[in-house]
């Protein structure tokens, strides 16, 4: 009898937890771009989490980068901030083009968040994207290392806290906007290698 209370206690107890799980994610969504640096040029990166149990524990989150540092003497920091807005991923087809050269641009732009083709088009409340400054993840760059491409090491940011604010229905899921303030860092869109984004998680208990 002790016995079958024993192992009756930690079915409750495996219930009352739920299940953990670890899953990769590549990236849904981003503008074709792939420099970010002080000036006018960002990174705006998307994961489709809905796979995730709604009100799930996230045990740890982290994105990881395919890229490289052309000017790698120093350490660059990147910075990510969660998008207050959605946005159009666009075709990138006028990658380069200035947006008033003549060149329609069909997706998120430095001023507008779906494109100068678009009737009317809708501009960023602040050119460059709108974002919540309160909530930030950050990771740096090694001085003197050029390349961060996989199997050596993408590179990574712990975003443990943004995914939480997805996930807990805290801040809706229009995905992350990069900057480099000190440098300039490319990274590979998914037309070449995705961003990944690797959640380990406890789904609630049923």
């Amino acid at each position: 009898m002790k016995k079958l209370i024993a192992i009756l206690g930690i079915f409750v107890a495996m219930a009352s937890i739920g299940f953990a799980d670890t899953i990769t994610l590549p990236a849904v969504a981003d503008p074709h771009w792939i420099a970010v640096n002080p000036d006018r040029d960002f990174g705006l990166i998307r994961w489709d989490v809905s796979k995730i149990p709604a009100r799930s524990r996230i045990n740890s989150a982290v994105i990881e980068l395919n890229g490289y540092a052309p000017n790698p003497k120093t350490s660059l920091t990147v910075v990510g901030y969660l998008v207050a807005h959605s946005w159009t991923e666009g075709t990138g087809l006028n990658l380069g083009h200035d947006p008033w050269s003549g060149v329609p641009r069909d997706g998120a732009s430095w001023l507008t968040y779906d494109g100068f083709d678009s009737s009317p088009h809708h501009e960023w409340g602040t050119p460059g994207g709108d974002i919540d400054k309160l909530l930030s993840i950050s990771c740096a760059t090694t001085a003197g290392h050029m390349e961060y491409y996989d199997p050596q090491g993408a590179l990574k940011m712990d975003a443990s806290k943004f995914v939480a604010e997805w996930v807990g229905g805290g801040h809706s899921n229009n995905g992350i906007l990069l900057k480099c303030p000190n440098g300039v860092w490319k990274f590979k869109s998914r037309e070449e290698v995705a961003p990944r984004l690797v959640i380990d998680y406890t789904a609630p208990a049923q």
